[in-house]
């Protein structure tokens, strides 16, 4: 058991070493610059909702913003929640983000930041009503 443990450590800190001496041509990149992000803000009967959108590479995007939601909890018939949707024209990308009325509470908000794989620079965003 202590040959196990002592290979494992000498293996790490190989490893480690392995990592610190990486030619700078692997080096993580960022590829996002603050002139390539879109902020989209969106409102109705069913919630607000702010996204910024920023390509990181590909397909990749990293998502940030908030969405809330005022309507009544649902009660006997499930929560009541909002989605915020993305477009890139009229393609539908999905629903990105939900956030459900909780009971006795006015008003329920989250805020994100987020990984995501998308097919296309969204263009628009909209809110609706989603049952879960």
């Amino acid at each position: 058991m202590k040959r196990l443990a002592r290979s494992l450590a000498v293996a790490a800190a190989a490893g480690s070493l392995t990592l610190l001496a990486a030619p700078a041509s692997l080096a993580a990149t960022s590829t996002t610059t603050a002139s390539s992000c879109a902020t989209f803000t969106a409102s109705n009967s069913y919630g607000d909702g702010q996204i910024t959108v920023c390509p990181t590479g590909g397909t990749s995007y990293q998502l940030s913003g908030y969405l809330e939601t005022s309507m009544p909890d649902g009660g006997l018939w499930g929560p009541n929640c909002a989605g915020l949707d993305l477009f890139a024209g009229s393609t539908f990308l999905g629903i990105q983000e939900t956030v459900c009325a909780q009971p006795g509470v006015a008003t329920t908000k989250i805020t994100f930041n987020n990984a995501a794989t998308l097919s296309a620079m969204p263009t628009t965003a909209t809110i609706q009503q989603v049952w879960i």
